[in-house]
């Protein structure tokens, strides 16, 4: 049985709006990585989103700026490693 997966629809649209508004505060108080950020996004929806490439790419946007804020000699990745 398949796992199932958050999918993105315009009923569910203010809802994932409102979770990726926390991710800035959600980095900036814990620090967080992208995988322990991912898990507390999936705690909020209730549902894994990582097989929804919209939903990852925009997690990843907001992820990315958050944890990277202060960090100006960063150069971000062209794609992840690491993840299974």
């Amino acid at each position: 049985m398949a796992t199932p997966y958050f999918t993105l629809t315009p009923e569910n649209q203010q809802q994932w709006d409102n979770i990726l508004s926390t991710i800035h505060s959600f980095v900036n108080d814990t620090y967080s990585d992208a995988d322990a950020t991912y898990d507390y996004v999936v705690e909020q929806l209730g549902l894994p989103f990582v097989e929804n490439k919209q939903c990852f790419d925009l997690f990843y946007d907001e992820w990315s700026n958050a944890y990277y804020y202060d960090k100006s000699d960063y150069t971000e990745p062209t794609e992840l490693t690491g993840w299974n």
